[in-house]
């Protein structure tokens, strides 16, 4: 078992939590990897804890943008910049267990089908470490080559932020494109990967998500105002003036949907577009109560 695996993490002010999240991927028992960090110009100490971590092991390569280039930009730099014909990012306050990596492997080599994507099921922790809330079930397999698979797949999909830190094949993220300028960047990746892919799953919690104090102790008084406060953070991390389509997401993903599965590969296939359409327009009822909110929002903004 020797593959050559790249992990990417894009940091931003990580100083709390940034040496044990490092310490438990360099802890791995599976060792053939590459970890490269890459600074968003974090305004603490995450740069200088980060570069003695490159000073120890050769593994590690540690780079800092000059301005903060946005949080998606820097997930797509860390891939760019990676070598292994197999990739992964990284949570950078995220734990992994010791035998993360070798399990994955193990999982790779015992299947058929050579999968796109492999991923666990995760633990979520608070900052001291200590369980949050009972394990839960995360993300789904998929095998797009079932018949009437991708008429299912609208439907199914769940789970996106945490399957998108699995483990890819390189082929498969230099041909999807990685992550778009969207609200949901992690589901239209998803939604590309599944659509003439296939993923897996590790049944046990391997990965262990952590919530910071802030997210973890937030209680909304109720959905609306909980998909409100996501949009606004959303416009204030955009990196670029205030427009429309950070206004309009739900809109946005319908026709990102559309472009990125059934025009980007489609070489005239019409029976293609024709399903990113069904697929599209499937995710824009499914969050049509957001979509109102979106129009609402935009509206006392123009008023």
């Amino acid at each position: 078992m020797n593959y050559k695996l790249s992990i990417g993490m894009p940091v931003f002010n990580e100083e709390q939590f940034i040496s044990e999240t490092v310490e438990s991927i360099l802890g791995q028992k599976y060792r053939n990897f590459e970890l490269i960090i890459i600074d968003n110009n974090s305004s603490d100490d995450t740069y200088k804890i980060l570069k003695s971590f490159e000073n120890k092991d050769s593994r590690v390569k540690i780079y800092k943008n000059n301005t903060n280039i946005g949080m998606f930009n820097n997930f797509n730099l860390a891939f760019e910049m990676a070598k292994g014909d197999f990739f992964m990012w990284a949570g950078a306050h995220d734990i992994l267990d010791p035998n993360y990596l070798t399990h994955m492997f193990l999982k790779r080599e015992e299947l058929d089908n050579d999968p796109d994507l492999i991923f666990s099921n995760v633990a979520h922790i608070d900052e001291v470490g200590e369980s949050i809330e009972g394990f839960k079930s995360v993300g789904f397999t998929w095998n797009s080559g079932k018949i009437g698979s991708n008429f299912r797949l609208p439907w199914i999909i769940k789970g996106s932020g945490d399957m998108v830190y699995g483990i890819f094949k390189r082929e498969t993220l230099e041909r999807s494109g990685r992550f778009s300028r969207v609200m949901w960047a992690d589901v239209l990746l998803i939604h590309e990967v599944s659509f003439g892919g296939t993923i897996e799953r590790l049944d046990s919690p391997l990965r262990k998500r952590r919530y910071k104090p802030d997210q973890a102790n937030f209680r909304p008084k109720n959905w609306a105002e909980k998909y409100k406060l996501r949009t606004e953070r959303y416009r204030k991390t955009s990196q670029k003036n205030v427009t429309w389509d950070l206004y309009l997401p739900n809109i946005v993903m319908f026709f990102r949907i559309v472009f990125h599965l059934g025009i980007k590969h489609n070489y005239f296939n019409f029976i293609r577009f024709g399903m990113s359409i069904y697929v599209a327009t499937v995710f824009l009822w499914k969050h049509k109560r957001a979509a109102l909110i979106d129009f609402e929002v935009l509206f006392k903004k123009i008023l």
